[in-house]
């Protein structure tokens, strides 16, 4: 691990970094016990650069600070993660959901059975919904010039492959908001 990052929305943040391994848990140990040296219920989240590290901080800080058994108050999330619950309320307020894994792979499911293009002999088959559903997270990294470069390079797969995309894409704007990425597609704006 190469650094830790903590903070209290709302409030300050923190940073702390250091090498890898023991060092780096010692560094965000610290910054831990400072933050809640007056307040041990204060509510702290620690942003870690994904899942696997948040099981391993979420393990290492089980054993406790300060004398303390256990840490309260704690979120231990994903930068994606945190997006999506500081955009969560607005988003349903609107009257969207979010589109879950099952979700999306229906909306493959209907946009290869309007007109499946190049993937017409292998539409019904699962590992095609689930491999074009990988590649739908794929492009949702990038923005429509990428698209639109992809869809360009000749391969007539490619094209489809960005052109059932767009139309996921449009299926799902209406009531659905994507649960993984809010944070991408903020910063592409």
């Amino acid at each position: 691990m190469t650094s830790f990052a903590s903070a209290a929305l709302g409030a300050s943040a923190w940073r702390a970094s250091a090498a890898t391994g023991a060092p780096a848990y010692e560094a965000l140990h610290t910054v831990l016990s400072g933050l809640k040296c007056n307040d041990p219920l204060r509510t702290v989240t620690i942003l870690v650069p994904n899942q696997k590290f948040g099981v391993a901080v979420r393990r290492f800080l089980a054993r406790g600070i300060d004398g303390r058994a256990g840490v309260a108050g704690l979120s231990v999330l994903t930068v994606d993660r945190l997006a999506e619950q500081v955009a969560t309320p607005t988003l349903v307020g609107s009257g969207r959901r979010p589109a879950t894994d099952a979700v999306i792979a229906a909306a493959w499911r209907r946009a290869l059975d309007e007109e499946p293009g190049s993937f017409a002999l292998v539409a019904t088959h699962p590992a095609t919904v689930r491999a074009l559903a990988a590649a739908h997270r794929e492009l949702q990294e990038i923005d429509d010039a990428a698209h639109d470069a992809i869809a360009q390079c000749g391969n007539p797969v490619t094209a489809d492959l960005v052109r059932l995309h767009r139309r996921v894409v449009q299926v799902l704007a209406g009531s659905w908001y994507d649960v993984t990425d809010p944070a991408p597609r903020q910063r592409r704006r």
